[in-house]
């Protein structure tokens, strides 16, 4: 259904989801834009894969937050860069086991598959203490 800028969508069952068509000005209208979904769409299923690659590891995450930052063309018709951030707090958790996690996370994350043909992803991690 579409109302003046804004578009709803159900997903499966009972589920909607709002959008707005202003990318430019994020959450106008008190909606993301269906490139905010895309890029949270990434945020999360990176998010997900990761703390179930460190849970196989027997590392218990007990708090994972992603950021995600996305940077368009010059002439914004298209997104060129994702930068994704992961904070995490667990015990146990080093720095070499958070980046090999990273990298495997990218393999085993169908969205960012999908993403890493025609744009650039750069992720970076933190352990918080």
């Amino acid at each position: 259904m579409v109302k003046r800028n804004q578009m709803t969508t159900r997903l499966s069952g009972e589920q909607f989801i709002a959008a707005n068509d202003e990318h430019e000005i994020p959450m106008k209208g008190g909606h993301p834009s269906p490139v905010d979904y895309l890029v949270a769409s990434l945020g999360g299923c990176a998010g997900l894969t990761l703390k179930a690659i460190l849970e196989k590891k027997r590392i218990r995450v007990d708090e994972l937050e992603v950021s995600t930052d996305a940077k368009w063309d010059e002439n914004n018709r298209y997104l060129e860069t994702i930068d994704l951030t992961f904070k995490v707090r667990a015990e146990g958790l080093t720095e070499q086991k958070l980046q090999s996690s990273i990298a495997l996370s990218h393999k085993h994350c169908p969205v960012h598959q999908t993403f890493e043909q025609n744009v650039n992803i750069n992720t970076d991690g933190e352990i918080l203490t």
